[in-house]
């Protein structure tokens, strides 16, 4: 029984001095294993979860680019397009839209002509009045003269000695004149022969 015990013993010592020759003799190796073990490990549950989501944000921000390079690159060539349009229209024309958009409001000068119109229909200005129209981004985006750089501007007038047919007359006059006046607003009173209009015009910004 006793031999038992020792020889228990001995098996027991050698196990543990075959273990112990094992890890010296592969303990490089056992480092190196546990490291990669850790450094897969974290990739896995910290770095490649990260790696996702910077790519994914990397992906998004070149996309966003994208299109916005695309869209100026739209927008630049529609430019050169009006350009090259431009250039091929002869100089009267290009007179002409001067006098129907011009560069720069000048109050005497609608004045003028507007009490021109007037007396072309021999009718009489009694009133006029001229405001720089306030226009919301949302307006300028629905109408295509404000969102290519136009100011619009609001007229509102009084003209006496009217009637039914002169009024008619002086309405063709309006539409017909080169520079761009859209009717807005009639207020005609037959009694007093006067009638209010309101009235819009426009400007290059």
């Amino acid at each position: 029984m006793f031999t038992s015990k020792n020889s228990s013993q001995k098996e027991n010592k050698n196990l543990l001095k075959k273990v112990n020759d094992f890890l010296l003799h592969y303990f490089y190796w056992l480092v190196l294993l546990l490291i990669l073990l850790v450094l897969i490990l974290s990739f896995s549950f910290f770095l490649y979860p990260e790696y996702k989501k910077i790519n994914k944000e990397i992906k998004e921000y070149e996309e966003e680019h994208k299109n916005l390079f695309s869209a100026k690159q739209k927008k630049l060539n529609n430019l050169n397009d009006y350009i090259e349009s431009y250039r091929k229209i002869s100089s009267s024309e290009k007179e002409k839209i001067v006098s129907m958009l011009p560069n720069k409001y000048n109050r005497e000068e609608l004045f003028s002509e507007l009490n021109h119109l007037v007396d072309k229909n021999n009718l009489m200005l009694k009133e006029i009045s001229v405001n720089k129209k306030a226009t919301s981004s949302q307006e300028e985006k629905k109408d295509p003269l404000l969102n290519l750089g136009v100011q619009e501007y609001s007229i509102n007038m009084s003209v006496a000695g009217v009637n039914y047919y002169s009024l008619r007359n002086f309405l063709d006059t309006l539409e017909n004149n080169i520079r761009i006046l859209d009717v807005n607003g009639i207020d005609f009173a037959p009694k007093s022969r006067i009638v209010k209009l309101e009235l819009s015009t426009y400007y290059l910004k």
